[in-house]
């Protein structure tokens, strides 16, 4: 059965010398939402300076690699889709994929 990784985290950040902004990895944000942050983020910088960080996970899906992005260049979440290289015992290796912001998007809607 497929476990999924946390996907979202609020950092809170002050960034007092210029209000409305906020600081990811040593970079000022403006106000609002940024997509296309490596690697398959949107951040939404707040006005009280906090930042929320939404991010695709990961699946763990037994027998099956970590996944690989199919979609490197699309905004989140349409960059989330992996595909898994899987292999049971005795048998030839076979490839799925996944969205994996589907559960984090499904979460969301239910709140």
């Amino acid at each position: 059965m497929p476990l999924r990784e946390s996907q979202l985290y609020y950092p809170r950040l002050s960034f007092a010398a210029n209000p409305g902004r906020c600081t990811y990895r040593g970079d000022a944000l403006e106000s609002g939402v940024k997509s296309g942050i490596s690697p398959c983020q949107r951040l939404t910088c707040n006005a009280d300076g906090s930042i929320l960080i939404e991010g695709c996970g990961k699946l763990r899906i037994e027998n099956c690699n970590r996944g690989e992005r199919i979609n490197h260049g699309k905004p989140f979440p349409e960059c989330c889709k992996l595909k898994y290289k899987c292999k049971h015992i005795g048998a030839a290796p076979f490839y799925i994929e996944r969205d994996t912001a589907e559960p984090l998007l499904q979460e969301l809607q239910q709140q």
